[in-house]
C-alpha cells in the first residue's frame, strides 16, 4: 500500500529527538517508562516551543516586540528566531 494515501493533506514536520547512548541501552531494556518520558517530554517541548512561537508573532504584528532593534540584515525566519532566542 502507497504510505503517501494515508497521510492528511496538511503541512507535517518530522521532528527527531536523540538520546545519549547510556540513556539508550537503560530506554531499551526498559522501553515502556523511558520512552513513555521521552515522548511526554518531547510532547511539552513541542507545545512549549509552539505556544512561544505564536506569543512571539502576535506580538511582532502588534508592534510590541521591535526587530528594528536587533539590527538584523537576514530577515528570514531562522535568523529572526536566532536573533530574538540571543537577545
Amino acid at each position: 500500500m502507497d504510505r503517501q494515501a494515508e497521510l492528511l493533506e496538511v503541512p507535517y514536520f518530522h521532528v527527531v529527538f536523540t538520546v545519549p547512548e547510556p540513556i539508550a541501552t537503560i530506554a531499551f531494556q526498559n522501553q515502556t517508562v523511558v520512552y513513555d518520558i521521552l515522548f511526554r517530554a518531547a510532547s511539552e517541548t513541542l507545545r512549549t516551543i509552539t505556544i512561544a512561537g505564536v506569543e512571539l508573532l502576535r506580538r511582532i504584528r502588534k508592534d510590541q516586540f521591535n526587530l528594528g532593534r536587533l539590527r538584523l540584515r537576514d530577515r528570514r525566519a531562522p535568523a529572526v528566531w536566532e536573533a530574538v532566542l540571543a537577545a
